[in-house]
């Protein structure tokens, strides 16, 4: 019994640390190498899914990000051009 309420007080105290936090913050405040609390404890006490601990995110490519600034341009100077004329556009110029 003085295990268990010993765990809870480790709980508790590592908890407040991370409430309210937006879920960036929560992932880098698990403490991985924390032996005291497993991470599907962690994640159920964060209100945080264990899918997104273990998400890496992955950046955007450079053709991609190259076709955005394209397309922005594009927009800004034509914002009336939509879903149907901007591919065409797209494939005007080859891409």
């Amino acid at each position: 019994m003085f295990r268990q309420i010993g765990q809870l007080k480790v709980e508790v105290t590592w908890l407040k640390k991370i409430l309210g936090a937006p879920v960036e913050k929560k992932r880098q405040e698990t403490e991985p190498m924390n032996p005291k609390i497993g991470i599907s404890r962690r994640c159920v006490l964060m209100d945080l899914l264990r899918s997104s601990f273990c998400y890496k995110p992955e950046g955007e490519d450079e053709y991609n990000l190259m076709l955005m600034r394209m397309i922005n341009e594009k927009y800004t100077k034509y914002p009336f051009n939509g879903v149907r004329r901007m591919p065409a556009w797209l494939r005007s110029r080859g891409y």
